[in-house]
Parts: C-alpha cells; structure tokens; sequence
C-alpha cells in the first residue's frame, strides 16, 4: 500500500561531550506523523563524531533535515527494459 507521503523533517539533536545522541526532538513536522516519527528513531540511532571548539569536545544542539522523497513510477518501457 502506497500512501505517498513525502515530506522534510527538521529534527534538533543534543549530543554529549563523546559524540553521543543525549536526546532528539521535532523541530519541524513533515505534516505526517509516520514521517516525523521515523525520522526522530534513525537520528537517535546515528553516530556522531563530539563537537569541538578550540580542540576541546563540548555538548552541542544542531539540526538534521530529513527528506522522504517517492522514487517516480516505473514507465512502462522500463518494466520492458528489466524483463529482457
């Protein structure tokens, strides 16, 4: 079941002093829940290397878009093209 929901998702990331994921929230909706939940879960798994300011690590707040984008719709020619 396609639902063709699409959308960017702005999500504010607080990392700690080890380059660690301390907490994620929702900074800008994509308008659809499934989205923005989504995107919340891959941002609190992912690695970050620690913030450094004048070669010492420190706590950090950023943001990280996330962009749902649907691949267009097969043409019929490709589907003649792949069972060749």
């Amino acid at each position: 079941m396609k639902l063709g929901e699409e959308g960017l998702v702005m999500v504010r990331v607080l990392l700690n002093v080890s380059g660690e994921v301390e907490g994620v929230g929702l900074h800008k909706t994509s308008g659809f829940s499934r989205l923005d939940d989504s995107a919340l879960a891959a941002v609190a798994k992912a690695k970050f290397q620690p913030y450094r300011a004048n070669g010492a690590a420190m706590r950090a707040t950023f943001l990280v878009p996330v962009k749902f984008q649907l691949e267009p719709p097969a043409s019929p020619a490709d589907e003649v093209r792949r069972s060749e």
